[in-house]
């Protein structure tokens, strides 16, 4: 009896033990698809199909040498110039354009990969603290939107608050990111690749970031992933003690020269389809508009929106693509009676505007709150194809930038494409009795020498060999692209 009574606790005991997995998976599936939504509005993913099939071809040869799993493990490439690579919950692993353009060699992707399918595998996002990777900029007081215009409207001019309220993205602790420096470089290692290129991708990413710290870099790989010189020295350890196992060590899908290859043509930094930022005005090529903001003020791009602020928030502008389905007027006669039906207010202003022989309507509330006065600004602006909703908020009696702003929406002139001037990955093969000045000066390169040593993991002063393959970037006109 008490033998049965032991078995039924045992197996009610696993049976909690299951339920509460599940659970805890559920809570990683469902945090990682909201990530993952997160990171397609806030992020947007790299447009390259040959490119993301080749980084989760890579992916599932190292998810392979896991055993069974409870996670389907996917991988994407994000469109973004900075050197950055992280993990959701639930297996959706990313990497930057940014970090791809630092990698020399399969075996160093394959090493980050590793390590970001370890920080899944041990779960360790769930344990750590929930941190948002956007800018605070973005943190629009929805609510009192909401309460002055009701919900539907206050939700137009909150949506980048509601967006970037619950994205998943931990600072790893130093033990979990040295747990997964160790067991996601022996898992590339069992899937055939070197793990010396752990170290060496390491220190060519503290390299970078060091080099371009305080120009503009909004997120790198070690805002997530602590850098020490202690993970660099103990990886080295790793390998040289012999704790991994290295004659199973294989080749790659790709050739160093076809790996550096595998991304020319792909943008170094902004990537001018998803709009650039020229001093104050914003330019998008794909959409054929631009947009000025007044100079002091912070400009924010993402797949779904743009948003620009003034430096104490008191005006605001979001602008973004609506269905073409109704006129701008339409648009605003609509937006009318949603406001009127909610909170019975009238708009101090409506009026048809015509900007560059292409029609717009704008509305204008404005009330008196606890708050101040708070004005809201509704513009909508037909062009070819599509229909450019502009939202604004503005307090304190301004509302005179966010008129500036509205009035200087225009097409992109022939002019104005030839000034959106990016850089664009490419090599180039050393030539003869060419010194490392020279090839800077002949390849015409965007970047300064020191910076084409970094990304290529040799010294500044490094004698070149004629035949060698070097990554740099170009300056790319949009005007000339094909």
């Amino acid at each position: 009896m008490t033998r049965i009574l032991l078995v039924l606790s045992l197996a009610f005991t696993f049976l909690n033990i299951n339920q509460l997995q599940a659970q805890n998976l559920k809570l990683d599936q469902s945090m990682g698809q909201a990530g993952l939504l997160q990171v397609q509005q806030m992020i947007g993913l790299y447009e390259d199909e040959n490119l993301q099939k080749y980084v989760s071809k890579v992916g599932q040869r190292l998810v392979s040498k896991l055993g069974e799993q409870p996670f389907q493990y996917r991988f994407y490439v994000l469109d973004m110039a900075e050197p950055n690579a992280f993990a959701l919950p639930a297996g959706y692993i990313f990497v930057s354009r940014g970090i791809l353009a630092l990698t020399n060699t399969e075996d160093e992707l394959a090493c980050i990969l590793g390590h970001e399918i370890m920080h899944v595998h041990k779960r360790h996002s769930i344990q750590q603290s929930k941190k948002s990777v956007i800018p605070s900029i973005l943190q629009i007081p929805g609510a009192v939107v909401g309460s002055v215009a009701g919900e539907t409207i206050g939700n137009i001019i909150g949506a980048p608050a509601s967006i970037t309220s619950g994205l998943i993205l931990s600072s790893y602790s130093r033990v979990h990111e040295t747990e997964a420096d160790e067991l996601g470089t022996a898992l590339a290692v069992s899937a055939g690749y070197n793990p010396k290129a752990m170290p060496a991708v390491l220190n060519r990413l503290h390299n970078e970031v060091t080099f371009i710290e305080g120009k503009n870099m909004e997120f790198s790989y070690f805002d997530t992933h602590p850098y020490t010189p202690n993970r660099v020295s103990n990886l080295k350890g790793l390998i040289q003690n012999g704790r991994l196992d290295t004659s199973k060590v294989s080749k790659p899908y790709l050739t160093h020269s076809d790996y550096i290859h595998l991304y020319a043509g792909m943008p170094f930094d902004t990537n001018p389809e998803s709009g650039i930022l020229i001093d104050s005005v914003f330019l998008h090529p794909s959409l054929n508009f631009k947009i000025s903001f007044p100079n002091n003020w912070k400009t924010v791009n993402t797949p779904t929106f743009l948003f620009s602020s003034s430096k104490n928030q008191l005006e605001q502008i979001k602008l973004q693509v609506v269905s073409d389905s109704l006129e701008p007027k339409e648009w605003g006669r609509k937006t009318q009676e949603l406001v009127y039906k909610s909170k019975k207010y009238e708009p101090s202003k409506s009026q048809l505007v015509k900007l560059d022989g292409r029609d717009g309507y704008y509305l204008k509330y404005q009330t008196d709150t606890e708050h101040g006065t708070i004005k809201m600004h509704f513009f909508w602006w037909q062009v070819e194809g599509y229909v450019l909703q502009l939202a604004g908020l503005s307090a304190d009696n301004k509302s005179e930038s966010i008129w500036n702003s509205i009035t200087s929406l225009a097409q992109l002139s022939e002019k104005d494409k030839k000034e959106i001037v990016t850089k664009e990955q490419q090599v180039f093969k050393v030539l003869e009795n060419e010194s490392f000045v020279d090839f800077i000066q002949r390849t015409k390169s965007a970047l300064p020498l020191h910076q084409v040593a970094i990304i290529n993991g040799i010294e500044a002063d490094a004698v070149l060999k004629e035949g060698m393959e070097l990554k740099t970037a170009i300056w790319k006109t949009y005007s000339d692209q094909d």
